[in-house]
């Protein structure tokens, strides 16, 4: 698809669906509107098929265990917070060593109600 036809996509999910996953394990998730990487994102984050291949990698490993999942470069917190809003996980840690990233995994966090869910973390070393 072109890009003209990309950004008419991606107003009818907005309009639609309001900045809410749709479909698939996040659904009902929401987004800050000014948080996510690309705008393009949105449109496979909306329908809920963002990154599939990690997206069941997830279900997969978290019916092994669902304890603890570890999100090192949350970016914007798409799965780390989808697997805390979706309960695939209990308790997540989401680390990124961008500020802006901390600063819209938080309001991310906030917006979906999981703030007891998810711990956010800076840079993923020994330490942390």
């Amino acid at each position: 698809m072109k890009s003209r036809e990309l950004i008419e996509v991606l107003k009818i999910l907005l309009t639609k669906y309001n900045y809410t996953v749709a479909y698939g394990p996040f659904k009902g998730m929401k987004f800050n509107p000014n948080s996510t990487w690309s705008k393009y994102d949105l449109i496979t984050q909306t329908l809920g098929v963002y990154e599939k291949h990690i997206l069941e990698k997830l279900i997969y490993f978290s019916k092994k265990s669902n304890l603890h999942f570890i999100d090192i470069g949350a970016a914007d917190g798409y799965f780390a917070i989808g697997a805390a809003f979706s309960n695939i996980f209990k308790k997540v840690y989401a680390f990124d060593r961008s500020g802006i990233s901390l600063k819209n995994i938080n309001i991310n966090i906030n917006i979906n109600g999981c703030r007891d869910k998810v711990i956010v973390k800076g840079e993923a070393n020994y330490e942390t």
